[in-house]
């Protein structure tokens, strides 16, 4: 063999190797962008359970009535007109509306401020499950729901940075506990 077809047998071997590899490194790059395309639609789809799961919650019915096409939002504010249950011996589940306006009322009870949000499913949740069994609240103590999106003062006063956190505070307003729950049995098992 001479030194030209030996030449260009390494320069053909070279250019096969290098095509190879831009194959190997584009098929790379394919399944790159497809798993990137398959975890953006898993995303997507979480998204829409989690909006799906709180429309149910939204839609289950409250005192034998639908709540039709109200937003928590605009339940919210309704609540905050009126009490949303009738305090029992010291006891109960109200709005910072409503405990704002005799804060007095509240000095013989332990008080409770729970940091809600209206778009967050867990305290859409534990909302229902509180509503549903005032029972397990210990007595003499008030679970207060309070906004999140529009409670800053409370939040910075006490360090809440994510919705569903509870503070127990005394009737000074400094904090006892603070914790957060995912479900019922860890709001009642916080409480001091």
């Amino acid at each position: 063999m001479n030194k030209k077809s030996i030449i260009a047998v390494v320069l053909a071997v070279i250019v096969l190797l290098g095509a190879g590899t831009g194959l190997l490194l584009k098929k790379q790059s394919d399944d790159s962008k497809n798993a990137e395309s398959s975890a953006m639609l898993k995303k997507d789809e979480e998204t829409k359970a989690m909006k799906a799961k709180e429309e149910a919650l939204m839609a289950t019915p409250k005192d034998d009535t639908a709540m039709s096409k109200e937003t928590s939002n605009d339940v919210m504010k309704k609540e905050d007109t009126a009490d949303m249950t009738k305090m029992q011996n010291g006891t109960g589940y109200i709005t910072l509306a409503d405990y704002q306006k005799d804060t007095t009322k509240y000095s013989e009870s332990k008080k409770v401020y729970f940091f809600h949000a209206s778009w967050c499913s867990i305290c859409q949740s534990i909302d229902k499950s509180i509503t549903s069994d005032l029972s397990k609240i210990p007595a003499n103590t008030v679970i207060i729901k309070t906004d999140f999106d529009t409670s800053t003062e409370l939040r910075q006063k006490y360090g809440v940075t994510v919705q569903y956190t509870f503070v127990q505070f005394d009737n000074s307003g400094n904090r006892q506990a603070k914790w957060s729950a995912t479900d019922y049995d860890k709001v009642i098992a916080g409480i001091i």
